[in-house]
């Protein structure tokens, strides 16, 4: 069986009593990601550089600059990472916004905001941070598990989900997955 829900929700599901408290306990223990990207197209480009970190900023910690084709024609597009530091989400998109305007001097006249995305609770790229994922062969036989809560070494957001489930793919090429029947 290959899992693509949250750890926690997986052991959930596990029947094995003695490996899920355990399991339980660790997943419990991970920290979970959440965050903010503000979308922005803009006529000007953000200095020379593709990604940018802002230690300078409040909210935004770094923001990527894409050219054509991702950025809407005749623009460039930024996607900023900032993360949560209070429950009050609509005061983190404004700050955010705050440090964009202080980061960007040409904000007002040539930016606009494209859309925000929030991730909190259990959006599927928000089970672990980075360095706290499972491994996707679990203590359980023949229970094998994707997503962003076993994202492969090194990898992070999609990118580590999307390299985890090529690993799980390969094993189940290579025969290590065996059928059950019933």
């Amino acid at each position: 069986m290959i899992s693509n829900t949250s750890p926690s929700e997986t052991f959930e599901m596990i029947s094995e009593k003695d490996v899920v408290s355990e399991l339980l306990r660790r997943a419990s223990d991970i920290e979970v990601a959440e965050g903010i990207t503000i979308c922005v197209g803009s006529s000007e480009k953000f200095k020379s550089y593709e990604v940018v970190l802002t230690p300078s900023a409040e909210r935004v910690s770094g923001l990527i600059q894409y050219e054509q084709p991702l950025a809407p024609e005749n623009k460039c597009l930024l996607l900023t990472h900032q993360v949560l530091k209070s429950d009050d989400v609509q005061r983190e998109i404004e700050r955010g916004i705050e440090d964009l305007k202080e980061l960007l001097p040409h904000f007002d006249r040539s930016c606009e905001i494209l859309g925000v995305h929030v991730f909190r609770g259990r959006w599927p790229v928000n089970w672990a941070v980075q360095g706290e994922d499972f491994s996707a062969r679990l203590p359980v036989r023949g229970l094998y598990m994707v997503g962003d809560g076993c994202k492969a070494s090194g990898r992070i957001m999609t990118e580590g989900i999307a390299t985890n489930v090529l690993k799980v793919v390969r094993m189940a090429k290579k025969g290590l997955f065996k059928a059950r029947k019933g």
